[in-house]
């Protein structure tokens, strides 16, 4: 059985919330106090998109319990989801990434000044 229809901008509203907060927490663009670590802030990306690709691969096998969804429509839902959502994923990784690589070749830059050239 389908979703009510009353609902279903609330679900939407419920994901979009949701998606936007998590994108906030390990991608913080602006300075804050006691931002994690990059080693963290990749680890939730990593378990993240791990939990979405099993939702997506058991969406592939079976709905949801108490509805009675045809395969194909299952299968038509959980593509987006699947390939999709890896796409988002690679992209959000990129910014940490970023981050990272911008904040390791500036202390490589301050650090390269200060070496004593090697003897001749």
């Amino acid at each position: 059985m389908p979703p009510s229809p009353h609902l279903s901008p609330l679900l939407s509203l419920h994901l979009f919330l949701a998606g936007t907060l998590f994108t906030f927490a390990p991608l913080p663009v602006d300075p804050i106090r006691h931002r994690p670590g990059f080693a963290v802030r990749a680890g939730t990306l990593l378990a993240a998109a791990a939990a979405h690709a099993v939702l997506a691969e058991s969406l592939w096998v079976t709905g949801p319990p108490g509805t009675a969804y045809t395969p194909c429509d299952l299968h038509l839902a959980s593509q987006p989801r699947y390939y999709g959502g890896d796409a988002v994923e690679i992209a959000l990784a990129l910014l940490p990434a970023s981050q990272w690589y911008r904040a390791q070749g500036r202390s490589l830059r301050t650090h390269r000044g200060t070496r004593q050239p090697a003897p001749a």
